[in-house]
């Protein structure tokens, strides 16, 4: 069968810095350049390509009022960016908030999302191109409406690709919101029917999207390339280095304090260890810097990612975390974090902080491959555990390298991918 030419449409571009981003570039490097082009759902105010997957930007006229208002406050966001105070990031659209303020901001943006799209000024770009698939992860009314016109259009499938559990929690903040949500899945109800096989980050997500829609779910996340060095060998009166690269998004940071606390006591207490955190530059602020200097934590701006997998093999240790917060565990408690193959696949151990109920949790904890707190008063014990026994982070990195390459490998990815894309009945897939 003939390679199909990919149309993928997101507002996350391939190559972004975010999860999000460097997963659909490190899949999308997997497949034939010259049969992928990418819709990006954002009005064209100059916004800069990040790859070199051939790229358009969704014009004004596609959504002409909400686009006018998001170019107005553009523009207004980068006047005041210089002098702005730094503040906590905020919550995406798909997670629920409380208060009266962020369920009216919220219903706002979801009768903007809501505002309907006019897409014939695409077809006239797309019609060079001829796709013959379209990928999305959808995650907006707006995508999906632009993806269902062009599937419509061109008479083609579409292959929903979800990077975690966003209809559990889209516009869910309050009942002023329920006409955003009812369109929203009402959306991903059509654009399912456009589908025949699709993609989810875990294995949890694919039974449960399996289940809700009736359409068959391959679990594909981020590729990696699997390193076979482990060498974690130090004398035992080495100081010992922890890692935490990433975003701080989504309350991260709140999480990561309660490490550094931890690792910051066991230093007092005679264990040498040293704790860096690598984030965008967006959100290595002064009030970050603040939080975590006082703890012995020094923070820097994220590397390039051909130089992320050096990063890690620098360090001994490797953080992952996410938040305890009930509004966000809703979000991420099918999801499988798009970090954890690429720490798996460094050869370096991982410490795990992060709440029981997570699918990530189950993953780590079933496969054995990771250090793990649930509780803040289990922190410790376990940091000081990964100080002292080398023996232990060997095992540890041996094991994840060793399921890295089983389940996160490039060719396993492309395997899967081209499966999807090339429309393979159910019974050809393969989890």
């Amino acid at each position: 069968m003939t390679t199909k030419r990919v149309l993928v449409v997101n507002t996350v571009q391939i190559g972004e810095t975010s999860g999000t981003g460097n997963t659909l570039k490190n899949l999308f490097a997997l497949y034939p350049q010259d049969h992928q082009m990418q819709l990006v759902v954002y009005p064209d105010t100059g916004q800069q390509a990040y790859s070199d997957t051939c790229s358009f930007f969704t014009p004004i006229s596609v959504c002409a009022f909400p686009y006018k208002i998001h170019v107005e406050r553009e523009k207004k966001r980068r006047a005041a960016e210089k002098g702005a105070k730094p503040k906590k990031t905020a919550l995406n659209a798909c997670i629920s908030k409380r208060g009266l303020k962020p369920a009216v901001h919220e219903m706002i943006n979801g009768m903007l999302d809501m505002w309907p799209v006019k897409c014939d000024a695409l077809f006239h770009v797309l019609d060079q191109f001829k796709p013959e698939v379209i990928y999305t992860c959808a995650a907006s009314i707006r995508i999906m409406k632009i993806a269902k016109s062009i599937a419509e259009h061109y008479k083609i499938p579409i292959v929903i690709h979800l990077m975690d559990d966003w209809p559990n929690t889209i516009y869910s903040s309050s009942v002023l919101s329920y006409p955003a949500r009812r369109s929203a899945l009402k959306e991903l109800k059509t654009i399912y029917r456009l589908s025949e096989t699709n993609l989810a980050i875990s294995d949890g997500l694919s039974e449960k999207y399996e289940a809700w829609s009736g359409k068959k779910h391959l679990t594909l996340m981020n590729p990696v390339e699997v390193t076979c060095d482990i060498d974690l060998m130090r004398d035992a009166n080495d100081c010992v280095k922890f890692l935490y690269a990433g975003s701080l998004s989504l309350n991260r940071d709140e999480s990561l304090v309660d490490v550094a606390q931890a690792l910051s006591e066991l230093r007092d207490e005679g264990f040498s260890n040293q704790f860096d955190i690598y984030t965008a530059n967006t959100q290595n602020t002064q009030r970050v810097r603040n939080e975590f200097e006082q703890y012995g934590v020094q923070v820097f701006d994220y590397v390039s990612q051909n130089q992320v997998l050096e990063l890690y093999r620098s360090y001994d240790i490797l953080v992952f975390t996410e938040s305890f917060a009930r509004e966000l565990t809703a979000f991420t408690a099918h999801s499988l974090s798009t970090k954890i193959p690429e720490y798996m696949a460094s050869g370096r151990p991982i410490l795990g902080y992060l709440p029981e109920m997570l699918y990530s949790t189950s993953f780590l904890s079933k496969h054995k491959v990771a250090a793990i707190a649930n509780q803040k008063n289990e922190l410790k014990k376990r940091c000081r555990t990964l100080i002292e026994n080398s023996e232990y982070r060997q095992e540890l990195a041996r094991k994840s390298v060793a399921l890295a390459d089983t389940l996160f490998s490039n060719n396993v990815a492309k395997e899967k991918l081209e499966l999807v894309f090339k429309g393979s009945s159910p019974d050809e897939v393969h989890r």
